[in-house]
């Protein structure tokens, strides 16, 4: 059952690669049938086999003979690798209550991971993705409240928004002390907040901060030497809020 999921996961990753690459261009996800980006040829389900297409096309399209972005095979390693991350270490007695919350979890990292990649290349989250994604976390909240009368998730939220709120106010404070126009965070990483704290609970919201906070930081140091990065360059937030927390659920640490 494992193996069988975590092919799916891998089939799901390929399923993203489309929304990473069609939302964005106000491209229908349905149809038409997947193509090569370079010369629209459609891709035949034997040549469009997630990871194992790629290593036996040598990483290019069969009829262009163009690169392949490496994201495609990346993407649907990640979906399957975390889909079997989190039914591997489920707990051994399964109940309702266990179960729903892998669910939520594998949930949560395919609407992430296409979130982190849009958000990194084309600085928003789609709002087809992020509204849906809360939809689905605030009814999780209410099934953890109502069902299990679990209240983590929603202390989740509810610190979640506090800090994110409360961060938001001084910067934008600061900023109109100096006469600043900028915006201090984008809308999109406010609301993407609500679902991470349900997913987190509050000391895993708290620690996704300071991590996702740390790791900025360094890449913009690294950018900064590598390419001359200027200090008011765009740098989407997102795709650090996003990795911080699946790092943090992948090490169990959300814990109360």
């Amino acid at each position: 059952m494992i193996i069988l999921i975590s092919i799916i996961g891998l089939c799901y990753g390929s399923f993203l690669n489309v929304l990473i690459y069609r939302l964005p261009n106000n491209l229908s996800i349905l149809k038409p049938r997947s193509f090569c980006p370079n010369c629209k040829n459609t891709i035949p389900l034997y040549r469009n086999i997630p990871i194992l297409s790629f290593i036996l096309q040598l990483g290019k399209c069969f009829k262009c003979k163009k690169r392949i972005s490496n994201q495609y095979p990346i993407v649907e390693f990640i979906t399957g690798f975390l889909w079997f991350w989190f039914i591997y270490t489920g707990p051994q007695n399964y109940n309702f209550e266990s179960v729903s919350n892998i669910v939520f979890s594998i949930i949560m990292i395919s609407f992430l991971i296409p979130l982190a990649i849009i958000d990194s290349k084309h600085l928003y989250f789609p709002f087809s993705l992020i509204i849906p994604l809360i939809i689905i976390a605030l009814s999780t909240l209410l099934i953890d409240l109502f069902i299990f009368h679990d209240y983590k998730a929603l202390w989740g939220t509810v610190t979640a928004t506090t800090f994110i709120l409360s961060i938001y106010l001084i910067v934008k404070v600061w900023f109109k002390i100096k006469n600043r126009k900028e915006t201090p965070m984008g809308f999109g990483d406010i609301l993407l907040i609500i679902p991470l704290g349900i997913w987190l609970g509050p000391l895993g919201i708290l620690l996704c901060f300071l991590v996702s906070s740390i790791l900025a930081l360094l890449i913009w140091i690294l950018l900064y030497f590598l390419i001359d990065f200027k200090f008011n360059s765009k740098m989407p937030f997102g795709p650090y809020l996003i990795a911080s927390s699946i790092l943090i659920k992948i090490l169990n640490l959300s814990i109360i």
